[in-house]
């Protein structure tokens, strides 16, 4: 027994130098003959773990004793048991533990595809990580990841990991911090290690036309119906409006709302009034007084009369007056037409660009739609279309509330989004404490459900072209 214990080590040891010499570039080894038992005898045991591949840990379950990977060239994952005898181990032969692994690793296993039992697992040598990048962009098409002025490969089965979870490459927002694990400048796997959640303000009447000022992260204008997207940690909040400077600390959890109850802050007497304008097409450029003013944002005016001006290209110009009462107002003003579309040459060709091009968020139905923190309405939601890059967050009770970074194409024409279908809340007993006495229910997703149980790497439904 203690010549077999010394053979068993030696097998084991073994199968780590192979994994580390370079799994990847050796690719599937076929199952040879097999022995279910090691001989208790002098001579050298059969090795079962004949199989080998690189893919990507996901998790383990140490209940059950399973641990699940990722296929990198496709999006099945696969179950193998694991127990005491697996062999897991570092870059660098460092022996570790299954719970030091992290979603997202890269690694290199062999393993018995008949079994279903892994071996040995090792972090592949290969595999670079980028940690804390909180500076990322991604290119319109998806295929490029950029890290300042350095480019990254993105594939279409690239796996992207948030707490606990697959998602989207399109739900990483620039709120996020990420560890990238890259090979040869092509991204394998991301990671998300600061996410972010959401504030939304209740009871803000006495602030409508302030400012609110988030840690060092954010500074906006308070309207009516917002919900700000931030990275999740405590931060304070700074809170002015005229006659008001208030404090309040917040903590943001990753996928979920804190509720800030600003009711107990009282508005100072008026001297001045705040306005808030609709003017159409959104274009246009407004005067007050002769001075320009930015539409999007409220302005607080005197108490008194006030002329404006709204004049764009292609419209007739409106001069009017209106009075500032000291209450919250709107003042709208539509354009007449001169003429509807503008021709547009491209490449010799005549192309109507549309002056009333709008983004369309069609699905998931009856969901609320915020585009850089500013509610548009009720899917199927309709608004004035802005280029550029814009983050898309949508709320519904009872559901986990999720951001989406969309390209908003500058071509003149309408453009829609259909987004996945949400997932519902956790139906939980345990809330977690927020701002005012209020409460923020967990909104945690479960992990991704689409293991391929049964399946094994090299032999069954998933082809030995998706491990390398």
């Amino acid at each position: 027994m203690k010549k077999s214990g010394i053979i068993n080590n030696l097998i084991s040891l073994l199968i780590v130098s192979i994994l580390l010499s370079g799994c990847s570039s050796v690719g599937l080894a076929h199952d040879a003959t097999f022995s279910s038992e090691f001989n208790n005898t002098e001579e050298a045991p059969t090795n079962i773990y004949v199989s080998a591949g690189k893919v990507i840990f996901n998790h383990a379950d140490p209940e059950l004793g399973i641990a699940y990977f990722d296929v990198i060239e496709d999006d099945a994952t696969v179950e193998l048991n694991y127990d005491g005898t697996t062999v897991i181990s570092g870059k660098y032969g460092e022996a570790m533990s299954i719970a030091q692994l992290n979603m997202g690793d890269v690694v290199n296993i062999a393993y018995n595809s008949e079994l279903m039992k892994v071996g040995a697992i090792v972090l592949n040598p290969d595999i670079n990580e980028l940690r804390q990048i909180d500076k990322f962009a991604i290119s319109d098409n998806k295929e490029t990841l950029y890290i300042g002025n350095e480019a990254y490969s993105l594939s279409p089965h690239v796996k992207v990991y948030s707490a606990n979870q697959r998602i989207d490459l399109d739900r990483l927002i620039q709120q996020d911090s990420l560890t990238i694990y890259e090979e040869n400048r092509n991204v394998v796997s991301i990671r998300v290690e600061d996410g972010h959640g959401y504030l939304e303000l209740a009871g803000e009447d006495a602030l409508i036309g302030g400012w609110i000022e988030v840690g060092q992260t954010m500074i906006s204008q308070i309207m009516e119906d917002m919900l700000f997207t931030l990275p999740e940690g405590s931060y304070q909040v700074r809170l002015t409006n005229e006659g008001i400077d208030e404090y309040r600390d917040i903590n943001i959890v990753r996928n979920e709302v804190t509720r800030l109850d600003l009711s107990d802050i009282e508005a100072a007497v008026a001297e001045k009034g705040v306005v808030r304008f609709r003017i159409s097409p959104s274009t246009a450029s407004t005067y007050v007084d002769g001075t320009l003013i930015n539409t999007a944002l409220a302005v607080k005016l005197p108490l008194g009369v006030h002329e404006i001006t709204v004049a764009d290209s292609g419209y007739y110009t409106v001069s009017e007056y209106f009075e500032v009462t000291g209450l919250d107002q709107v003042v709208a003003i539509d354009l007449d037409l001169e003429t509807v579309n503008e021709v547009v040459s491209v490449s010799g060709n005549n192309v109507d660009r549309n002056l009333y091009a709008t983004v369309t968020v069609q699905s998931p139905e009856d969901v609320e739609v915020y585009e850089d923190n500013i509610y548009k309405g009720i899917t199927p939601s309709s608004y004035k279309k802005t280029p550029g890059t814009h983050t898309i967050t949508l709320r519904k009770p009872g559901y986990v509330t999720v951001s989406y970074s969309v390209y908003i194409v500058d071509d003149g024409q309408d453009q829609s989004f259909s987004f996945p279908e949400m997932e519902k809340e956790k139906q939980s007993s345990e809330y977690n404490s927020s701002v005012s006495g209020n409460s923020i229910k967990d909104g945690s997703s479960t992990t991704n459900g689409n293991s391929v149980s049964g399946n094994s790497i090299s032999g069954n439904s998933v082809s030995q072209n998706s491990v390398n």
